[in-house]
C-alpha cells in the first residue's frame, strides 16, 4: 500500500511503496538531496500563508518522474464501502472493519484484544491486457507482439535503487564489529600457519632423524679389513659422538638417555685403545661436548639434562638414579688422558673452561684439575684455566685460580703471567718478573715473555721474545709462537714466523706436533690455507697430521658461515689402509657446515655415493647435525 511521506528538510511530498517504511532514503529534490527516514504523514492542505515558489522545468520533470514510478495515482476513492470480516482470536467475536484497515492492527470491541487485519492482496489487473480478469478457460483476444513485450516489462524497487533514483543510506558497521571480524580472519590464518609449520617441521625432523639412522647403520659396516690397526674403533667413536650431540638436541627424556648411551659407548671405545695422538684428540672432543649435557633445575627435573655435580654437591634438583653428572664425566675423560702430551691436556682444559664459562659453571674445574693432573702439572693447569677466565672477562675467577695455584711448589710461565694480569704475587716480597734483555732464553723465559706480551696485546714484542735464540731451540720457539697465536687478533704473523723457523732451523720437521696443530688452526682461521698446509706437513705423526688438517679446515669454515664449502676438501682416499680418523672428521665438518649454511638436503644423495662405512656415515651424520644447526 503506498505511503504518503514528506521530506522534513524541504517539505517536498512523495508517495512511496510501503516497503520503504522506516528506511532512510535521499530526497530526490536536487535542491535538497538530504537523507530522511520514511514515515507516513496525514494528507493535509499546506498553510495558505506560504507562497508556493515558482516551479522550474527541472522540478516539473522530477515530479512527473515520481508520478510515473508510483504504483497508485492517488488516494482511495472516498466512496469505498468495502469491509473485511474479522473473528477475534481471543473471544471468537465477529465484526467488520473498513477495507482500508487491512494489514493494520485493530482492537476487538468485546475483549480489547489487539490483532492484525488480514492483508489479502488483490490481484493486480493489467489495464494493457484485454484478457485480464477473465475466466482462465475463456478464449481471449490476441495480444499484439509489441504490446506483449511492453507488458513483460516491470520496474522494481531494487532496480530503482540500483539506478540511483532512490538512494538508500547504508549504516556503517560499528568499530567493535569490524575488529571482531578481523580478529576471526586473522585467527583462522594464524591457525592455518601453525598447522602448516607443524607439518613442515615434522617432515623436516623425520628426514633429519632418517639421515642419522642411516649414518649409524654405516657404523656397523666399519671393520678391521684392510684398515690401519686401531682405526676402526676411533672411526666408530667419532660417528657416535656426532650421534650423541644430535640426540641431545632433540630435548626429550628418551633422546637424552639415547645421547648418554651413545656418548658412553664412544668413551669406552676410546678408553680401550692404546694411547695415541688420534685417540687423545677424540677424547678432547668428548670433553668439549660434556658441558652441553648440563642443564638448569627445570631441565634436570624433566630428565632433559644432567646435573653439573654429583648428588649432594652444589645447587640443583636431585640426581636421577642411574645417570651421571657433568663434573664426573669430565674427570673421567681427563683421567683417560693421563700420561698424554701436556700441551694437549692443557688445550682440553682451555676449551672446557670456555664452555663452562658460557654457563657460569667454572666451579667444576678445580676438582677436575686436582684429580686429572699430577701435582707438578697443577700450577700450569690452573694458570691456563685462569687465563681463559681472564679472556672471558671473569676477573674474580682468574684471581681465584691464581690464589689457588700460588701455594703450589712448581712455578710455570703461564702461572707467572696469570699472577701478573690478576694482580696476585707469588710471594709478598716478589717484584714483577722480567725477561733478560739479551742472550739465550730458557724455556721459562721464552714462554713467559711471549705469553705476557700477547695477553697484553703487544704482538710485536711477543713475537720478538718467541723467536730469540739458536737453532737448537726450534721446538721451544714453535710452542711460544703457538701461545702468541692463541691470543693474537690476527695470527698470520705468528704462523709465518713458525714457517720460517721450520724452514731455517727445523729442517721441515718438528716434535712439537700439538703446537703446530694450533698454529695451523690459526693460519686456517686467517684464511692462509697454503701456510697451514706447510705447518701441517712438518708434523711427524701421520694421524695427528690428518687431524691438524681437519682443524685448519674447521677454522676456515667458521670464517665462511653463510657460504657453501667445496666437497673437494674431503679426502676420500680409496685405499682403506690410508684412511685416518682426521680424514673422516673433515667429512663430518664439511657436511655439517653446508647443511647449516644452505639448508640443502639434496646432498644426501651425494653422500650416499661416498664409500660405505666411515665416509658415508660421516656425510649423513654431518647433514643431520647441520640441519639442527640451521634451525637453531
Amino acid at each position: 500500500m503506498p505511503i504518503d511521506t514528506r521530506c522534513p528538510h524541504c517539505q517536498k511530498a512523495y508517495r512511496l511503496k510501503d516497503e520503504f517504511l522506516g528506511r532512510k532514503v535521499k530526497c530526490p529534490n536536487p535542491e535538497c538531496q538530504k537523507p530522511f527516514a520514511v514515515v507516513p504523514v496525514e494528507a493535509a492542505p499546506k498553510p495558505a500563508a506560504a507562497k508556493k515558489p515558482a516551479v522550474t522545468a527541472e522540478q516539473d520533470a522530477e515530479a512527473l518522474a515520481a508520478a510515473m514510478f508510483n504504483d497508485n495515482s492517488g488516494p482511495a476513492a472516498p466512496g469505498d464501502t468495502r469491509t473485511v470480516e474479522m473473528a477475534c482470536a481471543n473471544c471468537d467475536h465477529k465484526w467488520a472493519v473498513p477495507f482500508e484497515k487491512k494489514g493494520k492492527n485493530v482492537i476487538c470491541p468485546e475483549c480489547n484484544f489487539l490483532q492484525k487485519v488480514p492483508d489479502k492482496k488483490e490481484k493486480k489487473i493489467d489495464w494493457r491486457d484485454p484478457n485480464a480478469d477473465r475466466p482462465s478457460m475463456a478464449k481471449g483476444e490476441e495480444v499484439p507482439e509489441d504490446l506483449r513485450k511492453q507488458m513483460s516489462r516491470d520496474v522494481g524497487t531494487g532496480a530503482l535503487v540500483e539506478a540511483g533514483v532512490i538512494k538508500e543510506e547504508i549504516e556503517p558497521l560499528p568499530l567493535a564489529v569490524k575488529l571482531q571480524r578481523i580478529a576471526v580472519v586473522l585467527g583462522a590464518v594464524a591457525a592455518l600457519a601453525v598447522v602448516v609449520l607443524y607439518f613442515l617441521n615434522s617432515r623436516q625432523a623425520g628426514k633429519e632423524q632418517r639421515f642419522m639412522d642411516e649414518a649409524l647403520a654405516e657404523v656397523e659396516k666399519i671393520t678391521d679389513e684392510g684398515m690401519t690397526k686401531g682405526q676402526p674403533p676411533l672411526l666408530k667413536a667419532l660417528l657416535l659422538t656426532a650421534a650423541a650431540e644430535h640426540a641431545l638436541r632433540n630435548d626429550s627424556p628418551d633422546q637424552r638417555k639415547l645421547a648418554a648411551e651413545r656418548f658412553g659407548v664412544a668413551r669406552q671405545l676410546l678408553e680401550q685403545q692404546p694411547r695415541s695422538p688420534e685417540r687423545d684428540v677424540l677424547l678432547g672432543e668428548l670433553a668439549v661436548l660434556i658441558p652441553k649435557f648440563g642443564g638448569d633445575d627445570e631441565q634436570i627435573g624433566k630428565e632433559l639434562r644432567l646435573r653439573w655435580q654429583p648428588a649432594g654437591r652444589g645447587a640443583g634438583a636431585q640426581l636421577t638414579a642411574g645417570l651421571g653428572d657433568v663434573q664426573t664425566e669430565l674427570l673421567r675423560v681427563l683421567k683417560a688422558l693421563n700420561g698424554s702430551d701436556l700441551d694437549l691436556r692443557l688445550s682440553v682444559v682451555r676449551r672446557a673452561s670456555r664452555e663452562l664459562a658460557k654457563t657460569n659453571h667454572v666451579e667444576l674445574l678445580p676438582d677436575i684439575i686436582n684429580q686429572g693432573f699430577s701435582e707438578a702439572e697443577m700450577p700450569d693447569a690452573y694458570a691456563h684455566m685462569g687465563l681463559e677466565l681472564h679472556r672471558a672477562g671473569n676477573a674474580a675467577g682468574a684471581k681465584n685460580c691464581a690464589d689457588q695455584a700460588k701455594f703450589l711448589a712448581n712455578r710455570t710461565p703461564a702461572l707467572q703471567v696469570l699472577c701478573e694480569v690478576a694482580g696476585v704475587t707469588l710471594k709478598p716480597e716478589e717484584k714483577p718478573y722480567s725477561v733478560p734483555p739479551a742472550g739465550l732464553l730458557s724455556y721459562f723465559n721464552r714462554m713467559y715473555g711471549a705469553t705476557l706480551n700477547a695477553v697484553n696485546k703487544d704482538t710485536n714484542a711477543a713475537l720478538a721474545v718467541a723467536i730469540r735464540g739458536g737453532p737448537d731451540q726450534a721446538d721451544d720457539k714453535l710452542r711460544a709462537l703457538a701461545a702468541v697465536a692463541d691470543w693474537a687478533e690476527n695470527a698470520t704473523e705468528a704462523a709465518t714466523k713458525a714457517d720460517a723457523v721450520l724452514t731455517n732451523e727445523g729442517k721441515g720437521k718438528s716434535n712439537a706436533g700439538y703446537a703446530l696443530l694450533r698454529l695451523a688452526t690459526a693460519a686456517g682461521k686467517a684464511g692462509q690455507a697454503d701456510l697451514a698446509d706447510k705447518l701441517i706437513a712438518a708434523i711427524a705423526d701421520d694421524g695427528l697430521k690428518a687431524w691438524a688438517k681437519a682443524e685448519a679446515i674447521r677454522a676456515k669454515l667458521d670464517m665462511i658461515k653463510d657460504q657453501k664449502a667445496e666437497l673437494s676438501l674431503v679426502d676420500q682416499t680409496t685405499d682403506k689402509g690410508k684412511v685416518r680418523v682426521g680424514h673422516v672428521w673433515v667429512a663430518v665438518l664439511v657436511a655439517r657446515h653446508n647443511a647449516a649454511a644452505t639448508g640443502d638436503q639434496s646432498a644426501a644423495k651425494v653422500y650416499a655415493d661416498w664409500p660405505d662405512g666411515a665416509f658415508k656415515g660421516a656425510g649423513l651424520a654431518g647433514l643431520a647435525v647441520g640441519i639442527q644447526d640451521r634451525k637453531k
